[in-house]
């Protein structure tokens, strides 16, 4: 059975939540901020986007039980992850800037805030959908400003390879 939900798929955040447990903080209150360390190159701006997908996906997920075991055979982690995994009622607070945002270097962009557990594996979830969102997002931005306004074409999501990525890049890129 192939793990479909995506707070399953990050076998190093599961893992990182099981040693916060085995360590006894998992249930320590924290808050991290999600930002861009460097810029890229040949950007002196970022768009933000992907952020509203990332919280659309925590919203409408919900774990099965036969998910969280078919997880814990692969990566291995302890009764206890399993347990909260089950309860899957997240208790995280996410505050974002709205996709389209222009942000730079150091800039905060996310900041999730709840029991340290949660907040790592919901970090793990959210960080890449970023990343990939603002990527497309800041590559279109860019394109239009070279192309004087006009219209551009951009085929990403022709490279997707999960079933809503396209719908996700599409997005960013209009963005």
């Amino acid at each position: 059975m192939a793990v479909s939900y995506a707070l399953l798929r990050d076998g190093i955040a599961l893992l990182d939540a099981d040693r916060l447990i085995r360590a006894g903080i998992a249930d320590r209150r924290v808050s991290l901020e999600l930002c861009f360390d460097e810029m890229p190159s040949h950007a002196g701006f970022l768009v933000v986007a992907g952020l509203e997908d990332a919280r659309d996906a925590l919203e409408r997920a919900r774990l099965e039980e036969a998910q969280v075991l078919a997880a814990k055979r692969v990566i291995g982690f302890s009764d206890e992850l399993e347990r909260r995994l089950a309860r899957a009622a997240l208790t995280v607070d996410i505050d974002a800037v709205p996709d389209g945002t222009i942000a730079f270097a150091g800039t905060p962009v996310a900041t999730v805030e709840g029991p340290f557990v949660e907040v790592v594996l919901v970090a793990a979830l959210i960080m890449p959908a970023i990343r990939r969102g603002t990527a497309v997002a800041t590559r279109a931005a860019r394109l239009h400003v070279a192309a004087g306004g006009g219209l551009i074409v951009d085929a990403s999501a022709a490279r997707a390879t999960l079933p809503g990525e396209a719908l996700a890049i599409g997005r960013a890129a209009h963005v």
